[in-house]
């Protein structure tokens, strides 16, 4: 019963190490995205 918690607890702290891990290197990502976004004029779009 306790090499079941034991293993357990190891599963669950791997799942939040990936997930942090994730989240950075996509929040890195979307940092990068909108940086090079430029806002634009509603004519400009339109091609008025």
């Amino acid at each position: 019963m306790i090499m079941r918690r034991v293993i357990g607890l190891v599963i669950l702290a791997a799942i939040i190490i990936v997930g942090t891990i994730l989240y950075f290197v996509l929040k890195k990502k979307v940092s990068y995205v909108e940086s090079d976004l430029t806002i634009r004029k509603k004519e400009d779009i339109k091609g008025k």
